[in-house]
């Protein structure tokens, strides 16, 4: 396990036994996006998806902080742990809908697909194959 997967096990732990309700995401955001900020630079696919749980409860507004990341989340997609590609998937998918400019249809002609888009949907392809049936649905979602 990596160093910052060992951060983020320890980061929740702490917040485990902290009262229920005591730990507002808002309250506490600026500090906790330098955390998050490391958390989701991580080169190793395995802490990822509890850093997209962590991303998704501390700052899910903020697409912004995956904008840097995006390209490889889609190559390490494949590597990653099967629940973990449910929550990436649907991630990246909320990152292109509002991130990636739509084909423009002019006349009847569809217009070019952004390479980001194709990108993800080339990464997407081999998890058709999966045995876990979430991650098979949300690909066809």
């Amino acid at each position: 396990m990596s160093w910052v997967g060992l951060d983020l096990f320890f980061c929740l732990a702490d917040t485990t036994f902290a009262p229920p309700g005591s730990l507002d995401p808002q309250t506490h955001l600026p500090s906790l996006l330098p955390i998050l900020t490391t958390l989701l630079a991580d080169r190793s696919p395995l802490p990822l998806g509890a850093v997209v749980l962590a991303f998704e409860h501390i700052a899910p507004t903020r697409l912004d902080l995956i904008h840097p990341h995006f390209r490889r989340y889609c190559r390490v997609l494949v590597e990653m742990d099967e629940w973990g590609q449910v929550g990436m998937m649907g991630l990246l998918g909320r990152y292109v809908r509002v991130m990636v400019a739509q084909p423009v249809v002019e006349g009847g002609e569809e217009g070019e697909v952004d390479k980001d888009l194709k990108l993800l949907l080339d990464s997407v392809k081999p998890i058709f194959q999966s045995r876990n049936p979430a991650v098979s649905f949300t690909v066809h979602i």
